[in-house]
């Protein structure tokens, strides 16, 4: 499933949202059933994933913006999971406002439409 984020990413770049989107569906369902954390950076693979669908999206009901709901609610349970386990206060804050796609999840947590349900 890294190799298929990947090519999301490298879709996305290129200006193909729709077919970038589509690729990271499948990223999606293999989630369904299959552990995340195998993923080698799973928070940074959701929040691709956050990104494309949110570009597709009208910041409304349509099915991107609830894929990048979804992607948005794993990335966080995924992090605060991982964070959780940090005993140590300042390795668990360093963990994330240090590695920057953590600190930018955290700022997307942060700023999120009121109006969407998380």
């Amino acid at each position: 499933m890294d190799t298929t984020s990947v090519l999301a990413l490298a879709q996305r770049r290129a200006g193909h949202a729709q077919q970038a989107a589509e690729t990271f569906e499948r990223v999606l369902l293999w989630t369904e059933s299959n552990d995340a954390e195998t993923l080698e950076l799973p928070v940074k693979w959701f929040l691709i994933g956050f990104e494309i669908f949110s570009q597709l999206g009208n910041g409304g009901r349509t099915v991107f913006d609830s894929h990048a709901q979804r992607c948005l609610q794993a990335a966080h349970t995924l992090l605060q999971a991982r964070a959780g386990r940090l005993h140590d206060e300042r390795l668990r804050e360093r963990y994330l406002t240090d590695v920057p796609f953590n600190r930018e999840l955290m700022a997307l947590w942060a700023g999120r439409s009121m109006t969407l349900p998380f």
